[in-house]
């Protein structure tokens, strides 16, 4: 369990102007290991749309930025 500060000398550094993050540490690492895995699956949702439309002649355009826009028809076609 990550390290809290009681509430009282929460409200004590308050007084004297000391900002202290009343968060618990645990959650937060399992939310960016959450937020880790998600990005990993999404990753993995474009990588497999990029493959099915290669697999249909067609490649994702890349904006001026290397964003992708949509599919546009490959040269081969």
């Amino acid at each position: 369990m990550g390290k809290k500060l009681p509430d009282e000398l929460v409200e004590v550094l308050d007084l004297v102007g000391v900002q202290w993050p009343n968060i618990d540490e645990d959650e937060v690492r399992d939310t960016a290991k959450d937020y880790r895995n998600l990005a990993e699956d999404i990753r993995d949702v474009v990588a497999e749309g990029d493959k099915s439309l290669f697999a249909h002649g067609r490649r994702p355009k890349q904006g001026q930025d290397g964003r992708r826009t949509g599919p546009q028809e490959t040269e081969n076609c």
